[in-house]
């Protein structure tokens, strides 16, 4: 596990997650710390938006799930020119969303 999630579950769930799809940049695979890094930005995407009854709630949800695609499309595909088709970004949003909701109880 890279040092900068060490000791944060959370991260380490979705480093785990993303870990697992073999996400690339530029024809190479990204860098483990990378994938850290953006571990703990899921996490804190996630974790800001999550309010009480969430996974009960359709509209907490569908918030979760555009920032979610933002992140996926603006910062990681555009800016950061990880290959992401459209497919993949629904698979990936699908996979935090059910690891969302089970290591975020409201």
């Amino acid at each position: 596990m890279p040092d900068a999630i060490k000791g944060d579950a959370d991260a380490q769930a979705f480093f785990d997650l993303l870990s697992g799809i073999h996400l690339h940049s530029g024809g190479g695979p990204i860098e483990r710390s990378e994938l850290a890094g953006m571990a703990q930005e899921v996490v804190e995407l996630v974790g800001s938006r999550v309010i009480v009854g969430i996974w009960s709630n359709e509209s907490a949800q569908d918030e979760i799930r555009n920032a979610i695609d933002d992140y996926l499309c603006d910062t990681l595909r555009d800016a950061r020119r990880i290959d992401l088709s459209g497919e993949l970004i629904e698979k990936i949003e699908a996979e935090i969303m059910r690891l969302a909701r089970a290591r975020f109880h409201a």
